[in-house]
């Protein structure tokens, strides 16, 4: 796990899930409506290895998610997150109850 922030744009990278959103600097919910490059991504791989049927699913105007901030400091960033995401074959999936805690 880990993240940077670069000009407000928080970068969350948890294994198999990818979250862009801008982040103001504060605890809060921010939304990922599928604006580039504010989404939130689910692969679908294996061991690195992208599985059968289309593998990257991403949120977009339709299928939208959100990340509550709930800590932060100099150190830590943690949260919890929820999203819906759709593939290029029009597959759906559900991401809930997602939690992270990070130290960088």
């Amino acid at each position: 796990m880990e993240y940077d922030i670069i000009f407000q744009q928080l970068n969350i990278s948890l294994g198999n899930v990818k979250l862009n959103f801008k982040y103001l600097g504060s605890l809060g919910i921010y939304e990922m409506a599928g604006e580039y490059p504010y989404r939130a991504y689910y692969f679908n791989k294996d061991n690195g290895t992208a599985v059968t049927g289309a593998s990257e699913f991403k949120t977009d105007s339709l299928h939208k998610g959100a990340v509550a901030v709930t800590f932060y400091d100099t150190n830590i960033l943690a949260g919890t997150f929820w999203f819906d995401a759709v593939n290029e074959n029009g597959q759906v999936i559900h991401v809930t109850d997602g939690r992270f805690d990070i130290s960088q």
